[in-house]
């Protein structure tokens, strides 16, 4: 085996270097010269990668909108003036409207109807009659004026479309008018009368069942009793310019809208 000295001649002999310091330091520099030159050579890469993808997605992007434009000129000529459209739109919602309205109207065959139907047994109908009253509203007081509106001032009224004032015209009447129901005939008793009375409140259809008399009515041997009942028809309510729904008559009224009917018939 070699001895400790022959181990450290031969590793001083390894170190030896030959090569002089200019030719190490010279290829220093090339190397730090080449990476210097990769580095540059992948950034002006991403550079130019970057800049090429930036102008491909602007090309799409302007591809895009003139489709985009295309569309929308298609559609806006389609369309046509917006001005019209409105219109358009106005006139189908009065039309909607007045549909709305009339289909809401209860009909005299639903009210005859009902009246029918609440007939207790052995009562029978000798009159009814169905009227249109004007319905009993507040007085209003008129507010005064300060200034008087010269007539330059004023603007000429444009005339409303038909659909409009047929609107507005049944507007008025549901508000100022309601339909009455005057009904007469023959009951066995009171008891009869009554049953009859709360079949009517039952029925939903009506706002008021008032009992205007009762009196006995001698028919040969039999003592019956003549009667006279005023009905006032529920009208449908809408607010905001949107009609409710008419009332259903499966559903009875509250208990604060019925009055006793018991009560309303006078002793025999």
């Amino acid at each position: 085996m070699p001895s400790d000295a022959e181990k450290t001649q031969t590793k001083m002999v390894q170190d030896i270097d030959f090569l002089p310091a200019s030719y190490k330091h010279e290829r220093e520099r090339s190397r730090k010269r080449l990476s210097r030159r990769i580095t540059l050579v992948v950034f002006l890469s991403l550079i130019v990668a970057g800049t090429w993808q930036q102008r491909r997605n602007r090309l799409t992007l302007e591809a895009q909108r003139d489709r985009l434009q295309l569309q929308a000129g298609r559609m806006l000529s389609q369309l046509g003036d917006p001005e019209q459209i409105k219109a358009e739109i106005r006139q189908r919602e009065l039309h909607a409207n007045l549909l709305a309205h009339l289909r809401l109207r209860v009909s005299a065959t639903r009210v005859l109807a009902a009246v029918v139907r609440c007939l207790p047994k052995y009562v029978s109908l000798t009159r009814c009659e169905l009227n249109l009253e004007e319905k009993s509203a507040p007085r209003q007081v008129r507010a005064v004026t300060a200034g008087k509106v010269h007539p330059e001032n004023r603007q000429e009224a444009k005339p409303k479309p038909p659909a409009e004032r047929d609107l507005q015209a049944i507007r008025d009447e549901s508000d100022h008018k309601v339909v009455t129901v005057s009904i007469e005939g023959l009951a066995p008793n009171d008891l009869a009368i009554s049953s009859y009375i709360a079949a009517l409140h039952d029925a939903g259809l009506f706002d008021d069942v008032q009992l205007q008399y009762s009196d006995t009515y001698e028919y040969g041997e039999h003592q019956l009793r003549s009667f006279e009942i005023r009905l006032q028809v529920r009208r449908p309510r809408a607010s905001s310019g949107k009609p409710a729904e008419p009332p259903d008559p499966e559903i009875p009224p509250s208990s604060s809208e019925v009055s006793s009917p018991i009560a309303a018939v006078g002793p025999p």
